[in-house]
């Protein structure tokens, strides 16, 4: 398999991306740290098509890994959707661990019988502190839960710590803002998943605008990242639209200039 590099992403069967985030007030324990982000898989029972991404990933080092949530897709997929988690998991080369928060294709019984490894730290909603990082995870499982993490958030904050927000609806990442993150991970879009030229989603399944459904924005002093995913739900095909696995760099600098006034475009992908 092809070695992947910057200039070969998605000419390659590794969909990783590689973006550096820059904030100013970076911790500088923080300087250069490395975070995989793992959104959007929806295993399904008759789609055994992940050991590629496990060996990719088992050459790939990460300081943390995540995980935003749809992890299988339906009722009946949970067995094959652990069975991939426990060879992601395997394969993942972390130094501070991988955690997660849950998406909604992420049943019940996934979440409670299925999911549970000592290898991924599912995380509630609220605000959870890294022993070994100036770093803080807050996470927001479901859009209604913001009240409770917004109150669990105020307990707990700590000066002198970068907030990076876990969520898997990109419309909660204003809520997260709110809540003191500096930088938000989102998945769900799927990017799209079809799109025509020119990066035009027909459909995201999101509140959030159709020209938001993949990239990095700038809004206000916070950024969102919303990552493609790395597999599909309902049509068992992308088009124009290649999954993704984004491998972010922590880095202390001024924070980006948007492209886009009207959805604080970045940098698309």
């Amino acid at each position: 398999m092809p070695r992947f590099t910057p200039e070969t992403a998605f000419r390659t069967p590794d969909p990783f991306h590689r973006i550096r985030l820059r904030h100013p007030d970076l911790p500088e324990a923080l300087e250069g740290v490395s975070i995989l982000h793992l959104t959007d898989p929806h295993v399904r029972r008759n789609r055994p098509r992940f050991q590629r991404l496990a060996n990719a990933l088992a050459r790939t080092k990460a300081d943390l890994a995540v995980i935003t949530g749809d992890w299988m897709s339906y009722a009946g997929d949970e067995p094959q959707a652990r069975t991939v988690l426990l060879e992601v998991a395997e394969a993942l080369r972390t130094r501070f661990g991988v955690f997660g928060v849950f998406g909604n294709h992420d049943t019940q019984i996934f979440r409670t019988k299925y999911a549970p490894d000592p290898r991924v730290c599912w995380l509630d909603d609220g605000l959870h502190h890294l022993p070994d990082l100036p770093l803080s995870l807050l996470a927001l499982n479901w859009p209604e839960d913001w009240p409770r993490a917004a109150e669990a958030c105020r307990a707990r904050r700590q000066k002198g710590r970068l907030t990076i927000g876990l969520v898997h609806h990109p419309g909660v990442a204003p809520g997260a803002m709110r809540l003191g993150a500096e930088i938000v991970l989102a998945g769900h879009t799927h990017g799209g998943q079809l799109r025509l030229p020119g990066r035009w989603a027909a459909y995201t399944s999101s509140e959030m605008p159709r020209r938001q459904a993949a990239g990095l924005f700038r809004i206000g002093d916070a950024q969102l990242c919303i990552c493609r995913g790395m597999g599909d739900a309902g049509l068992d095909f992308r088009l124009f639209c290649p999954p993704q696995i984004t491998r972010y760099e922590l880095a202390r600098g001024p924070l980006p200039r948007a492209r886009d006034d009207r959805t604080g475009l970045v940098e698309a992908w």
